[in-house]
């Protein structure tokens, strides 16, 4: 039996955990944005445990005790009703000090678990930032954050502690009087002649017995209210919906487009308030090279990420292929899409596992096709080749590294359109030749947009869109906007003047 009940709660943990997982996943960018990551794995992680733990005991200790007092209690009545008030009261008025004193301990406990959570965010912070901690000699700083939100934890978990302590006492003391209640009530009826000696010693052992079975059910009960703020948290995750839905009726796009992209009177905020973008509009036909510049706020990072439906726009409309991308399925839509983001991380696994996210089906032949175009052939060169692990978000490559590794990973998928943010930010010049030399081939009835501001990424580009605070000031090729001598020349001119000062 025990066998079977460990089984069915070793089941519902592994049903509960990837599917709150699944879900986090499907949350927006903007909610992982604004959340720290440490934060939420705790939540995760803790809440499935602390669920995994309240199955496992209400299965094997508390249901079995709640069968037995429910063919207790008739037996006992049946036997002597008189005594078995006696019984019935004392129930009640354990259960009413457990309610005291979860209710008194509840906020208390609460407030203690948002400072371990709090904790475990600044830890799993340190040690992504170990680089940072180490080269500004900072450890001694990180830890005195750390130690003191621990130690604020541990000074209002000593005051859930004396409650619990309080109440372990009144139970202890309510069983004391509950026996000697039910020994002096016997004693009454015996000197009245309603009960033998042996009728009294049997009442006290059933009274022993069901005060046993409370107490253990409420230790179990302060337990779950120990472990209930996490277990809310962990739910509160569920109960959350993510803020980019699929229409009904979204439709998927079909199996080949074109790659036109348009964006009419796009208006975006972040908040809601301070305006990203500002009515931007612009097309983008088949097979066009679209670069996009301007200064860090521009406006230029959240276009291309607008096209992915990384974000739901306020006003104005998307379109591909003239398919409004808001009524389309979100997956059919990011599978006509590859991108190459400005910090490009890697899985904590094999280079060939990391690839294969571009395309689960490539051949060994397709892969090396890939990482030959976008200049990632030094991959042939470790010793174990496509099995090297790249460490966690690719640590143990160099950035340049990394960053061609993430376009072949692009270039594997084959999309119709590819967006590439800043993507050869960290190539030295000869491998960005590389690069661009196979972008060219690429463009090829395919959609191109690259967010830069190097010279060389956009001086062949078929259409420049200069943003400045959110909308589109300039827009033509390289050579029509260095003739007009506004924004983009002044963009130009101050490259230039920081590269040979």
């Amino acid at each position: 039996m025990v066998y079977f009940v460990d089984v069915i709660a070793h089941k519902l943990h592994v049903e509960i955990w990837p599917n709150i997982v699944e879900k986090v996943l499907q949350f927006s960018i903007k909610f992982h944005n604004s959340t720290p990551a440490g934060k939420l794995v705790r939540r995760i992680d803790r809440g499935a445990d602390e669920i995994f733990w309240i199955q496992l005991v209400f299965l094997r200790h508390t249901m079995p005790r709640l069968f037995a007092l429910f063919f207790l209690l008739p037996l006992i009545f049946f036997l002597n009703w008189k005594m078995s008030l006696v019984i019935c009261v004392i129930m009640p008025t354990l259960g009413f000090l457990g309610f005291w004193g979860a209710k008194n301990s509840q906020s208390l406990q609460s407030s203690v678990d948002k400072k371990w959570s709090q904790a475990t965010a600044l830890e799993i912070d340190a040690i992504l930032n170990i680089s940072v901690i180490k080269s500004f000699v900072a450890l001694k700083i990180k830890m005195h954050e750390l130690l003191k939100v621990i130690s604020t934890a541990h000074q209002k978990q000593l005051k859930v502690l004396k409650w619990w302590a309080l109440m372990v006492c009144l139970a202890h003391f309510a069983s004391i009087i509950a026996m000697i209640s039910v020994f002096a009530f016997g004693s009454f009826l015996h000197a009245k002649g309603e009960i033998s000696i042996g009728e009294i010693v049997m009442f006290s052992g059933f009274a022993m017995l069901a005060v046993k079975f409370v107490e253990m059910t409420f230790d179990d009960f302060q337990q779950f209210l120990r472990r209930r703020s996490w277990i809310e948290k962990f739910f509160e995750i569920l109960d959350t919906s993510p803020e980019i839905l699929d229409l009904p009726n979204a439709k998927n796009f079909p199996k080949k487009i074109t790659g036109l992209v348009e964006f009419k009177n796009v208006s975006f905020s972040h908040d809601g308030e301070i305006g990203t973008l500002k009515n931007v509009s612009f097309i983008a036909k088949p097979g066009e090279t679209i670069a996009l510049v301007g200064h860090t706020g521009s406006g230029k990072s959240t276009t291309v990420n607008l096209i992915s439906r990384f974000f739901d726009i306020q006003n104005g409309k998307i379109l591909i292929d003239n398919f409004e991308i808001s009524k389309m399925k979100q997956n059919s839509l990011r599978e006509k899409i590859g991108m190459v983001f400005q910090e490009n991380a890697l899985f904590h696994t094999t280079i060939l596992e990391n690839l294969k996210i571009g395309n689960p089906n490539a051949t060994i032949s397709e892969i090396h096709t890939a990482l030959k175009k976008a200049s990632a052939d030094f991959v042939f060169d470790f010793p174990k080749k496509l099995e090297t692990i790249v460490g966690e978000r690719g640590i143990k490559l160099s950035g340049g590294e990394k960053q061609r590794v993430a376009i072949a990973r692009a270039l594997l998928k084959d999309p119709p359109i590819l967006v590439l943010d800043e993507a050869t930010s960290a190539l030295d010049s000869k491998t960005e030749n590389k690069i661009q030399a196979a972008l060219e081939n690429l463009t090829k009835n395919r959609t191109v947009f690259i967010v830069a501001h190097r010279l060389s990424t956009v001086k062949n580009a078929n259409k420049i869109l200069v943003f400045e605070n959110g909308e589109i000031v300039e827009s033509g090729k390289f050579n029509t906007l260095m003739r007009k001598k506004g924004k983009f020349a002044e963009l130009i001119a101050a490259q230039i003047s920081g590269v040979l000062e």
